[in-house]
């Protein structure tokens, strides 16, 4: 008698940053540099599944989620066209983003398809179509160089229950604003954290938008009086009136808004209204002005208007994640002390031509053009 063996197919998101999820603290990781070197860490491990998580998915669909920090949601009819796929892993992370989890939005080519065994392993089909999706796999396959491998070695790492209790935390914040796309939401804080001041600031304004539009369904439209006037009703819901600079004067005047989040509301609709009329990037004081008014409003809402600094923390965290600062801007100078490097790579990086270390005679190269002139 043999055993059926059932498989799952499945769309699997490799989201950066790079990172583990463990069951447990008990889930132990630990390859050696020997191991590193030569391939011999357990690759079967990064196949995974450390755990399923309900993110209201139809009966009896679940998200896995894989010890090497992957995600995969069932091939069901629900995700015919991919990129529906896309938005269902993007509001997940959105939700872990208001939990106090970040991991960057994904597109179309952080997805490949993937088959779940019943043992909770999983395989990837098909080549990838991006770069970070194809290392991932290559630490799986074993495949990927040496130096790839290092990332291996002691890797950042999250626990599940971390991970699901960030979910439910931002969840519940996000039920209390029923018309905030969590999508949006992720975008724009992945764009800003990556210097995409641009797509930030759109994606930000258009949250924005969405919370206004929530206060003002819920404190203005949901209060009218009940006295009879021909028309008010309609009036009050003509988006084509009571634009977005609009409905902020009238939340200001009933106190709901102060004047901080008002003025940097207004920096955030100008700064957006420019880019759209002019083409040029915006500035990155706009986009933050407009990150740092997100994230007020959603803690005045979440607070039921007690206070709009519910997420100051996490504004700062995530602002703190930006690489582009950190590589380029950043003027303190690091002391180097070989006793805290772990290991070394023993590979020389090869000279070129105008580097100290370059022979002359060793051979000829081409300079391309004169230099002189």
């Amino acid at each position: 008698m043999t055993v059926k063996k059932i498989i799952i197919p499945g769309f699997i998101a490799s989201p950066l940053p790079f990172r583990l999820i463990k069951r447990s603290e008990k889930d132990n990781w630990s390859p050696s540099i020997e191991d590193i070197n030569k391939h011999t860490y357990d690759y079967v491990r990064l196949h995974r599944v450390s755990g399923t998580m309900d993110i209201g998915l139809e009966k009896p669909y679940t998200l896995a989620v894989t010890f090497d920090g992957s995600f995969i949601l069932p091939a069901i009819k629900k995700y015919e066209e991919i990129t529906v796929a896309v938005d269902e892993f993007n509001n997940f992370f959105g939700c872990l983003l208001l939990g106090g989890i970040f991991t960057q939005a994904v597109d179309a080519t952080f997805l490949q398809k993937c088959i779940v065994y019943k043992s909770y392993y999983f395989e990837t089909r098909f080549p990838p179509i991006n770069s970070f999706v194809e290392l991932k796999n290559s630490f799986r396959h074993k495949h990927s160089s040496v130096k790839d491998n290092i990332i291996l070695y002691k890797s950042d790492y999250i626990l599940l229950t971390d991970l699901m209790d960030a979910y439910k935390n931002g969840k519940l914040h996000l039920d209390k604003i029923k018309n905030l796309s969590p999508s949006f939401l992720i975008k724009g804080t992945t764009a800003f954290i990556n210097n995409s001041f641009a797509e930030s600031l759109i994606n930000n304004w258009l949250s924005i938008e969405q919370i206004l539009d929530n206060i003002w369904q819920t404190k203005i439209l949901k209060t009218i009086p009940s006295v009879s006037i021909s028309g008010r009703n309609d009036f009050l819901k003509d988006n084509r009136t009571w634009t977005s600079a609009a409905k902020a004067e009238m939340l200001f005047q009933l106190n709901l808004i102060d004047s901080i989040i008002y003025n940097k509301i207004s920096i955030a609709r100008k700064a957006r209204n420019y880019f759209v009329h002019t083409g040029e990037n915006p500035s990155k004081s706009d986009a933050e002005t407009a990150f740092i008014s997100l994230f007020s409003l959603l803690s005045l809402v979440v607070s039921e208007f007690k206070t709009s600094t519910l997420f100051s923390e996490l504004i700062e965290t995530y602002k703190n994640l930006d690489p582009i600062k950190r590589n380029f801007y950043d003027k303190k100078k690091t002391e180097f002390k070989v006793e805290e490097v772990d290991v070394w790579l023993d590979a020389p990086i090869p000279p070129i031509p105008g580097s100290d270390k370059w022979e002359d005679a060793k051979y000829p190269y081409d300079l391309g053009f004169d230099f002189e002139k």
